[in-house]
C-alpha cells in the first residue's frame, strides 16, 4: 500500500518533507505500533543504502539548487556518521518519542493518540508526522 506522508515541525513555515510516497506492507486496519515500524524500518533501510553509496562527484542539479534554497541554504546531501542505523533500536526511539508527546501522528487529519489505537488505511491515506519541540532557555 502507497501512503502520502508529510513531516512537519512546529515554528516552521514549510514542511520538513512535503508528500513523499511510501510504499508499506499493511492491512487495511492496522495500529499505530505497526504503522510505526513499518516506517522505521523502511527508513533505517533507506539511510543504510546510503550511507553504502560512494559517488565520485555529487553535483547540485538546477531543481536541489532551487528547493534548497526555499529552505535558506543549499548544501550537499553528505552524511558523516558512517555508521548503519540499527532498525531495532530506532523502534525503540520512535516509539517512546510517541509515548513521551514528542511526536504527533495524523492520519488523514485526525490525531492518532495512543500506540495501540487500531485505525482503517486505505490506499494514498495521508499520513503527517509532527516533531513537537519545546522551548528551553532561561531569562538570563
Amino acid at each position: 500500500m502507497i501512503l502520502n506522508f508529510s513531516v512537519k515541525s512546529l515554528g516552521k513555515k514549510r514542511a520538513h518533507i512535503d508528500n513523499l510516497s511510501i510504499q508499506l506492507n499493511l492491512n487495511d486496519e492496522t495500529s499505530v505500533a505497526e504503522l510505526l515500524e513499518q516506517l522505521v524500518h523502511q527508513q533505517v533501510e533507506v539511510f543504510n543504502k546510503r550511507i553504502g553509496e560512494n559517488n565520485l562527484f555529487d553535483f547540485l542539479s538546477d531543481e536541489h539548487i532551487s528547493k534548497s534554497s526555499l529552505e535558506g541554504r543549499v548544501k550537499f546531501n553528505e552524511t558523516y556518521n558512517d555508521k548503519k542505523a540499527d532498525p531495532i533500536k530506532a523502534l525503540r526511539v520512535v516509539n517512546l518519542a510517541f509515548e513521551d508527546g514528542l511526536i504527533a501522528l495524523f492520519h488523514n487529519g485526525n490525531r492518532l493518540e495512543s500506540i495501540d489505537e487500531v485505525f482503517n488505511i486505505q490506499e494514498s491515506d495521508s499520513i503527517s508526522i509532527i516533531r513537537l519541540t519545546f522551548l528551553a532557555g532561561s531569562i538570563w
